[in-house]
């Protein structure tokens, strides 16, 4: 089995160091969506992210704009602290917000859209510093609004900077562009590039183009000092006031603050929070401050006020738990961390090689007459296990294989099973098309087993996976790591069969063989159930979501 480095990230404090990575995966996801639009219209579909919040400005390519004078977003809605990532929930015209094109320049593939209104609740994107190194890890969030899911996360490295002259689309791009190593769909463009501290580093602007670009799996996005002269230039076109004195009082308190000049620090935030008494930013920097010098009662009230202002900042609820500890309100620092775990999981569970010592166990090389793929076990006692309808197709039983073990290490040779293990004989209890999932009652099972634990409350985006199972070209019993892009629902015909589900996009890459592979997040419960049947791009795999296993289970058992 391959052993695999989990790496944990530090909560933000200040003052913090400099090189810190603050956030995790799931927390930048959080971050950046509330910057994130989908920019949509009869000829257009594409993502756009906030780069001036007081002044209404959304940065998107110049591709997806074209000769538009006008075009509209839709920024995310949730439901239960989640983010509603069915395209169909936007559909309705009073959660678009119009904007005009204001300018755009063709050779840095740019667009400036000015709102006319911008919703609670978002807030702009930080542009970093300075360009991001290569081998440097990136997120990145787009809107795949065609294919029925918007708002969609994925992980990738930076290949190379260079200066990029030459011919894209018909049009000639020449200006400095990032090569992304990442999985990219249709809808992507014009999505935010962010670094680990959720810093603005590029804008993707295409994907699959030539060269080693095509071959590798990405796209180039347009460098973050091209965006800056942009919108510096095209800002001059906007109508509304420059609020440039409230950002430089945040600004500057927000740097003496980092460098812990708390006395400094403070006037420079009183004066932002008087120009702008919704800037939930300098509250809860303020808040902060106040923290640090011992003011836990302006510190509380500056919290509350941010939360109430941004209702899924998770790392307001954070800082108001550990003040609440510090006061000594155990209830109340206890409800804030429930919050929180509803906002963004935080994953305490097991080491990569629990999970492919403890859960692999239960994981089953499934085999018919025609065909092999995975299943779990789920329900130990009740010998049930979890499956592909697709895998299991008209046949009534199936043969089962649990995984062997010799001094200590798992035999993954086929020939193993198949000439010196005798199958446990599966009974097809129940089948769901739609759903792409079955149901097997064993006649038995190894001892000791379990099956595998279910999720509480399923994936998250910019959440770390696991997908366990078999391909016919490589051995049995393999863990790979993936990423949580998207959960939503997926409706369509695949293969000649409806599909309609919710799901989870994985970004990992399926080979024949592979269906009904169990998905575990970093505790080892189940949250997933890989369907080849609804995956239909090479590099992003749907899982059919732990709701649809448990509402499947539930039936079987009747």
């Amino acid at each position: 089995m391959r052993k695999l480095l989990l790496v944990l990230f530090i909560p933000f404090f200040l003052p913090r160091p400099a090189s810190a990575q603050d956030l995790s995966a799931p927390e930048i996801y959080q971050q950046t969506l509330r910057s994130t639009g989908w920019v949509y219209g009869p000829r257009l579909n594409g993502t756009g992210w906030i780069v001036d919040r007081e002044r209404k400005l959304i940065v998107t390519n110049r591709h997806i704009a074209e000769n538009a004078a006008t075009a509209f977003v839709i920024f995310p809605m949730y439901k239960d602290g989640r983010v509603l990532a069915e395209s169909g929930h936007y559909r309705n015209k009073e959660c678009r917000i119009a904007g005009a094109v204001i300018h755009r320049e063709a050779n840095r593939d740019l667009a400036l859209i000015e709102l006319e209104s911008l919703p609670d609740g978002v807030d702009e994107v930080k542009l970093a510093a300075a360009s991001p190194a290569v081998g440097s890890r990136v997120h990145i969030i787009g809107n795949e609004g065609a294919a029925g899911c918007v708002f969609t996360y994925a992980p990738g490295k930076v290949a190379s900077l260079r200066r990029m002259k030459q011919k894209v689309g018909g049009v000639a791009i020449d200006c400095r562009v990032i090569d992304l190593l990442a999985p990219f769909v249709a809808g992507d463009s014009g999505g935010p590039v962010v670094n680990e501290r959720g810093e603005l580093v590029a804008i993707l602007s295409a994907t699959g183009n030539a060269g080693w670009v095509r071959e590798k799996m990405g796209g180039f996005s347009i460098d973050v000092n091209e965006i800056k002269s942009f919108v510096a230039e095209g800002s001059k076109k906007c109508k509304h006031p420059d609020p440039s004195e409230a950002r430089v009082h945040l600004e500057q308190g927000l740097t003496l603050a980092r460098m812990g000049e708390w006395d400094k620090a403070l006037p420079e935030l009183n004066d932002a929070i008087r120009l702008n008494p919704k800037n939930a930013r300098a509250l809860q920097v303020r808040g902060q401050v106040f923290a640090a010098t011992e003011e836990n009662v302006n510190a509380l009230a500056d919290f509350s006020e941010t939360i109430r202002l941004e209702p899924n900042d998770a790392r307001t609820y954070r800082l108001r738990a550990k003040l609440y500890d510090k006061l000594g309100d155990k209830d109340k620092a206890q409800a804030d961390r429930q919050t929180l775990a509803k906002l963004v999981p935080v994953s305490l569970g097991l080491s990569a090689a629990n999970i492919a010592v403890d859960t692999v166990k239960n994981v089953a090389w499934v085999r018919t007459d025609g065909a092999g793929g995975t299943g779990c076990l789920v329900e130990g006692p009740k010998k049930l296990v979890i499956t592909s309808a697709s895998l299991v197709g008209d046949s009534k039983t199936v043969d089962v294989f649990f995984p062997d073990f010799a001094d200590g290490k798992l035999i993954s040779d086929r020939d193993h099973y198949l000439k010196n293990v005798k199958p446990i004989v599966g009974r097809v209890v129940f089948k769901e098309v739609r759903s792409d999932l079955a149901v097997l009652a064993l006649e038995s099972s190894p001892e000791g087993l379990s099956g595998v634990k279910l999720a509480d409350g399923g994936a998250f985006q910019g959440e770390t996976v696991h997908v366990l199972g078999h391909s016919k070209s490589r051995p049995l019993w393999q863990d790979r790591l993936g990423v949580a892009r998207n959960i939503y629902r997926r409706k369509g015909t695949y293969k000649d069969v409806e599909f309609d589900a919710r799901v989870v996009l994985v970004d990992a890459s399926l080979k024949d063989g592979e269906a009904g592979c169990p998905v575990v997040n970093e505790r080892g419960e189940l949250v997933g159930m890989i369907s080849l049947r609804a995956t239909t791009a090479p590099a992003l795999a749907c899982s059919v979501d732990i709701s649809e296993i448990k509402d499947v289970l539930a039936r079987a058992s009747k």
